[in-house]
């Protein structure tokens, strides 16, 4: 097993509207780190993007490492990005296995298999684990499950292996092979306290929202276990002075017992840590008796995930949401001092100017401290990509991949009553009727809590202002 291995997030250089922390490549970290398990030794994670390094340096940091396998990420933003530094691998080291992972790769095969030599489709760590060892015997790859090549011109997409069912047995992320180091995460993001790591205490999602891509990790909710979860933040917290989690995923707290006794343990470890669930947690699983448990645990963020408050779009959408759940989770949360985020999204199927303007009034009523309005994507491999092939017009080629992200300002689609000239201003007006308020100023400064919040509320600021502006010019457009 002496092959060695280089895995790379490359950087999107030409991306706009996708400000944000920036996290590690946790996909890559998970496959490093049980690829070392498994006997592999050689191995090292290099992120583009946080080093906002062109595809030529990382070209030279591949002639460096001199690796046999190179492992791609690639998802809807960094898709050209990904390819274009393919295709200069290839050119300048022909012998190099170069492997794609993500879910575009896994979408559109064809647009990656000409630099690519495989595509790992879907969960990447066995199949990337079982792929090496038939390379390394010089064996056909026919046998290996998840995985997508090319032979005589076809495509050949091999069917999937299960699941990984006990995510506990997974080896937590292989942050020493990563470079950069961990630390400077924290020092490009907005975080309150040094240093910041992001934790995934789950894998899949139940739920059935027609925007949602789960290409990867599917909708069998598989947690881990509390104590597995805390002997990561442990890990953490000794080898890399790690003061701050990002639990990133998408239903943290769909078994609420689960989520309180997470909590009670961190307590119990009284680690001092502060603990941001910007990702968002279901407001219909956050009860007054969870939400003085986060708070006492540290959690000082919260984004809770609303879209629409229009039911029509709701049941569209598929979106199972009680609003008054959402309406209690928001005041328990803003009683106990936790910055709260309302997630919403215009230009949805149905979305007509009554039913944004329907979605903004909420918004103001429910008051979080901030609202994140986005702009509908269609992403490739969601129901709500289908329904608009179908039944609508894409106002942008989404095969091939974008350039911006949510908060850009540009409509994607148009489908039924849904029209671009209205999300574009309903968009704008998100902005102005809620951050407008000489009321909503004011609230956001008296729960000011310390000067990390107060760089942080700048942050936000300038993000908001700049949203604005990227608005006002694609309208012009």
């Amino acid at each position: 097993m002496n092959k060695k291995i280089f895995l790379i997030n490359p950087y999107p250089y030409y991306a706009r509207g996708v400000e944000g922390t920036k996290y590690p490549p946790l996909g890559l970290l998970y496959i490093a780190s049980f690829l070392r398990q498994h006997g592999y030794g050689n191995i090292k994670v290099y992120d583009a993007n946080i080093a906002q390094k062109s595809n030529e340096y990382v070209i030279d940091k591949v002639e460096h490492e001199n690796p046999q396998i190179v492992g791609i990420s690639a998802n809807i933003v960094s898709h050209r990005a990904a390819i274009e530094l393919a295709k200069c691998i290839r050119q300048k080291f022909p012998s190099v296995i170069i492997v794609a992972g993500g879910t575009y790769p896994s979408i559109f095969p064809e647009k990656y298999l000409t630099f690519f030599d495989y595509i790992i489709d879907g969960e990447g760590e066995e199949a990337f684990l079982e792929l090496l060892k038939k390379i390394e015997q010089n064996m056909p790859v026919t046998t290996v499950a998840g995985i997508i090549y090319k032979e005589g011109g076809d495509i050949i997409r091999v069917s999937r292996k299960p699941l990984v069912s006990t995510v506990d047995q997974l080896p937590f992320p292989a942050y020493d092979l990563l470079s950069p180091p961990l630390a400077e995460y924290s020092r490009k993001g907005r975080v309150v306290k040094k240093f910041m790591a992001p934790i995934l205490t789950s894998r899949g999602c139940p739920y059935q929202c027609i925007y949602c891509n789960k290409n990867i990790f599917g909708s069998n909710f598989r947690a881990r276990s509390p104590q597995n979860i805390i002997d990561e933040i442990e890990f953490l917290y000794k080898n890399f002075s790690i003061r701050q989690i990002d639990i990133l995923d998408d239903n943290f707290n769909l078994i609420p017992e689960r989520a309180m006794r997470v909590m009670d343990m961190i307590i119990e470890k009284r680690y001092g840590l502060a603990i941001n669930c910007h990702n968002g947690l279901r407001a219909d699983r956050l009860d007054e008796k969870l939400a003085k448990k986060l708070k006492t645990a540290g959690v000082f963020k919260v984004g809770i995930g609303v879209e629409s408050a229009d039911e029509k779009i709701l049941k569209k959408i598929k979106k199972d949401l009680d609003l008054n759940a959402v309406k209690n989770a928001v005041s328990n949360l803003r009683k106990l001092g936790i910055i709260t985020h309302g997630y919403f999204i215009l230009g949805l199927p149905g979305d007509n100017p009554a039913s944004m303007q329907k979605t903004i009034d909420f918004a103001k009523k429910l008051n979080p401290h901030f609202i994140n309005p986005a702009t509908c994507i269609p992403f490739p491999g969601t129901a709500l990509y289908e329904e608009v092939k179908q039944n609508g017009v894409f106002l942008v080629n989404i095969e091939d991949g974008l350039e911006s992200g949510f908060f850009e300002g540009k409509v994607f689609f148009e489908i039924g009553p849904t029209l671009k000239k209205d999300v574009i201003q309903y968009s704008k007006e998100a902005f102005k009727q809620f951050y407008g308020r000489p009321y909503k100023i004011y609230d956001i400064l008296v729960n000011l809590r310390s000067f990390q919040d107060f760089k942080w509320v700048v942050a936000m600021g300038w993000g908001v202002v700049m949203n604005i502006v990227r608005k006002k010019k694609y309208a012009a457009t």
